[in-house]
């Protein structure tokens, strides 16, 4: 299928549900830099390969937005296609947000994937769009509704990350976990960074490429910590040393049932981080506290074991640099 026709297919589905706009960005329901094929929606629409980047889509226009570092690339990349290349960060280019607001007609329906757009995100474009009167659609996936051969969710070998490099056990890093959900009144934490839980809970993973970590999901509770990941890929060994440190594992798709159906309490959570759609999952009796994940400023202070660690990465990666 070429880009033209999933372009043509794609307005085809605004049509039937009368979107006036499409917007897809790059990233995945934990809010990565580097995603999986799988989430690679603006790649596969668009012919665009670069690492970030925008497109909006109306009944008449294709528009892709990206920085400086990929002018060029994707100048090349879109040659030939129905998509206009909007180069962000020059003067007179408008984000995509604000091309909407100006030239979209009052009352605008616009369809954003609330799976994979940050909380925080559609809320600052529910801000921006008020005075138009736009409505922002988050609970549909166009674009997984015309690709067809999608690739399927990653699915990729999980490994322990032994004390012997991380200096800590995971039980240690949640206790301080709970330790600052008490400080701030907090009964629920949850995470979706890939980096974060990987670090937190201890473990490795092979499903995005040169990125160690796997697609995953963590609720912090009282008295438990819920691991939501694809279990087949996590062996008996992996299992007891998860058990043995308090955590527990979920399905990776359980992680919406788990948010509806907790307690009354109060949930800590970054909303620049988490989607909207998990936002909306939260039951009304449960209020939110908006704050930067606990995982994200504890691992940037290294502990002798992570020190000595990057000491000997630095002098591998040193002894590469020199061979070259």
């Amino acid at each position: 299928m070429d880009i033209e026709t999933r372009l043509n297919r794609l307005r085809a589905k605004m049509k039937d549900l009368a979107i006036d706009a499409c917007y897809i960005g790059t990233g995945d329901p934990h809010n990565s830099e580097y995603v999986a094929e799988h989430f690679q929606a603006r790649a596969w629409l668009t012919g665009f390969k670069g690492s970030a980047g925008t497109a909006v889509v109306t009944a008449d226009r294709a528009l892709l937005w990206t920085d400086g570092r990929y002018h060029i690339q994707a100048a090349r990349d879109l040659d030939g296609t129905p998509f206009d290349l909007m180069k962000q960060g020059l003067p007179g280019v408008p984000r995509p947000d604000e091309w909407m607001k100006q030239m979209l007609p009052e009352g605008a329906r616009i369809a954003v994937d609330g799976t994979v757009l940050p909380d925080a995100t559609v809320e600052s474009m529910e801000k921006l769009f008020a005075a138009r009167g736009f409505e922002l659609v988050t609970d549909l996936d166009l674009i997984g509704a015309i690709w067809i051969d999608r690739p399927p969710l990653p699915s990729g070998n999980v490994f322990e990350h032994k004390i012997e490099f991380t200096g800590r056990d995971a039980s240690d890093k949640i206790s301080e976990v709970r330790d600052k959900m008490k400080l701030d009144g907090a009964d629920y934490a949850l995470y979706v960074g890939l980096d974060d839980i990987a670090w937190l809970m201890n473990f490795r993973g092979s499903d995005v490429p040169n990125n160690c970590v796997a697609l995953a999901f963590a609720l912090v509770l009282p008295d438990t910590a819920l691991l939501f990941i694809d279990e087949s890929n996590v062996n008996d060994d992996l299992r007891a040393v998860f058990h043995e440190q308090g955590i527990e594992l979920r399905d990776y798709h359980a992680v919406f049932s788990a948010v509806r159906e907790l307690p009354e309490g109060v949930l800590v959570v970054d909303t620049t981080c988490v989607s909207r759609a998990l936002i909306e999952a939260v039951p009304p009796n449960v209020k939110i506290i908006k704050k930067q994940d606990y995982p994200y400023l504890m691992k940037a202070v290294l502990n002798d074991t992570e020190l000595f660690g990057q000491f000997r990465t630095g002098v591998r990666d040193s002894v590469a640099v020199t061979k070259y």
